[in-house]
């Protein structure tokens, strides 16, 4: 009985750690989109993720980062003007942040892209 138990216990850890692992390590691809309706609004941002490169985006163009994990935050920069976002990320899936719509505090500012 002791035995069967102990078999037990390890299956749960086993099964617990595999579903961490896999929720907290899938990476998710992030499409930034700094295309403006008015391309004379768009301006230069530099947009820094956790453990990421910061990324530097021109006007009027889009950039692509992967991602790891599924809560995170990032920082917008453009100039004299700084602020930090939340982002949580679905899983399987990934998103397209659309930096004119976030600039305009519309609630929808990201939308999600399934990857299949």
């Amino acid at each position: 009985m002791k035995r069967n138990l102990k078999i037990l216990f390890f299956i749960f850890i086993l099964i617990f750690s595999i579903g961490f692992l896999y929720i907290n390590g899938q990476e998710h691809t992030v499409i930034i989109n700094n295309k403006f309706q008015n391309k004379k609004l768009s301006e230069k941002i530099e947009i820094i993720f956790p453990n990421e490169k910061p990324k530097k985006i021109n006007p009027n163009k889009k950039a692509i980062m992967d991602i790891k994990g599924y809560k995170t935050t990032f920082i917008l920069k453009k100039k004299n003007f700084e602020k930090k976002y939340n982002l949580s990320l679905p899983l399987n899936k990934s998103i397209e942040i659309d930096i004119e719509k976030l600039l305009n505090k519309n609630k929808k500012w990201y939308k999600e892209i399934s990857l299949y």
